[in-house]
């Protein structure tokens, strides 16, 4: 399915607004400036700020400071252009954000006293299911992050899941789901800063998926990989992704070229002996001349 469409077939499919009766006393009635702002804006409801509260299973975690504001200022001026989605909370008189949690956070910054919302009824595993598959489309977000969020998904639908299901659940090809997962090779220092990097190139030094899994080419070589990561997160030059995995494979073929065969002609012991001997002082001198 292609990466713009399946968030939104699936979310169709897996949750769809929820009938009016029985929550009526607690959802705010339209407001005349959503009404004014569309089509786009059609069956949202504005709630109060200080009723929504987000997720704490959310597989994101950590949200760009400088992005936030941007977004903050956007909504200062233009309003919040697509209703964040909310699943009421009975017993707590409260809802939770199923999606748009960043959208949330920027209107708090905004100083807003409320933000659109489409109010749904999820079932628990369909509602992270909703909330990774928007991750996996964030450039904003770590590839690492995305990683761990698709195994904490997992976990979360039980020890019996088998891969196959979550990666119909998620809309997430078996091949992708794999280039994901093998991120979490790296070592965990190094996982640990992209996380703390991100991944929007408007950071300089920030690091993509790509530039990861050129990290990951040298896994067998901790000296060349965190060689790159160095380079990698120092943002002196700027290295695309494509940039990173040329260079990693460059630090790599020298590291992985075949031996040179060595054959020797020889009548007896002794005289294998020396050649032997004279083969070795040969390449010790071309070490030391290297």
């Amino acid at each position: 399915m292609a990466k713009k469409t399946f968030l939104k077939e699936a979310q169709q499919t897996i949750s769809k607004p929820e009938a009016d009766e029985g929550l009526d006393d607690r959802r705010p009635s339209p407001v005349g400036r959503l009404e004014r702002q569309g089509r786009r804006l059609k069956g949202a409801r504005e709630l109060p700020l200080e009723k929504i509260k987000p997720d704490p299973n959310q597989p994101r975690t950590r949200f760009d400071p400088a992005a936030l504001e941007e977004l903050a200022q956007s909504i200062r001026k233009h309003g919040v252009r697509q209703p964040i989605e909310v699943e009421y909370i009975e017993a707590e008189d409260y809802f939770r954000i199923v999606s748009g949690e960043r959208r949330y956070r920027a209107s708090q910054i905004a100083g807003q006293d409320h933000i659109p919302c489409i109010i749904r009824d999820v079932a628990d595993r369909d509602r992270l299911a909703i909330q990774l598959m928007e991750n996996l489309q964030r450039e904003d977000l770590s590839p690492i992050d995305k990683a761990r969020g698709l195994l904490e998904y997992k976990q979360t639908l039980g020890p019996e899941t088998q891969w196959k299901a979550v990666e119909e659940l998620t809309g997430i090809s078996e091949r992708r789901r794999q280039q994901f997962l093998a991120l979490l090779d790296l070592p965990e220092d190094i996982q640990q800063e992209i996380v703390a990097l991100g991944s929007d190139r408007s950071t300089r030094n920030a690091i993509t998926e790509k530039h990861a899994r050129a990290l990951l080419k040298l896994k067998k070589h901790p000296k060349q990989q965190r060689e790159l990561f160095k380079r990698l997160r120092a943002g002196d030059e700027s290295l695309s992704g494509s940039d990173a995995m040329k260079l990693a494979k460059q630090m790599l073929d020298p590291l992985e070229s075949k031996p040179e065969k060595i054959s020797f002609t020889y009548h007896s012991l002794p005289e294998l002996i020396e050649q032997l001997k004279a083969k070795l002082a040969e390449l010790e001198a071309m070490k030391k001349n290297s």
